[in-house]
């Protein structure tokens, strides 16, 4: 969460990383900041992460059980299925992909660009 947190930082404003709790801070950031559609399927895609380290696994206010997203081979499986998801029906979620997860983002448009 810190590297997240560094590599973003000019988009959090004042906030100071100081060993704080970040999930929190950042769950309530993005429910302050972003519609629930638009940010539901970013939420489900960080659900893993803000589990193990804030104990939530519905980070932004929608996502799975923490039982789903502990499974194997799940957490690649809903990143699939939810830059999907964005892609084709929702254009708000998917600049929220791109601009925290571009990495991810671009490893997908890849796989997809391979299957043609």
């Amino acid at each position: 969460m810190r590297a997240f947190y560094v590599k973003h930082f000019d988009k959090f404003g004042d906030f100071q990383y100081d060993g704080s709790d970040m999930v929190t801070w950042f769950s309530n950031y993005m429910k302050d900041s972003q519609t629930k559609r638009d940010r539901g399927d970013l939420s489900d895609m960080f659900g893993r992460y803000a589990l193990q380290y804030g104990g939530k696994s519905a980070p932004f206010g929608c996502g799975h059980d923490a039982v789903y997203i502990t499974g194997k081979g799940n957490l690649s499986v809903e990143a699939f299925a939810e830059m999907v998801d964005s892609t084709v029906t929702n254009p708000g979620s998917l600049q929220l992909i791109q601009d925290y997860l571009p990495n991810a983002y671009n490893m997908f448009f890849d796989m997809l660009k391979g299957m043609i």
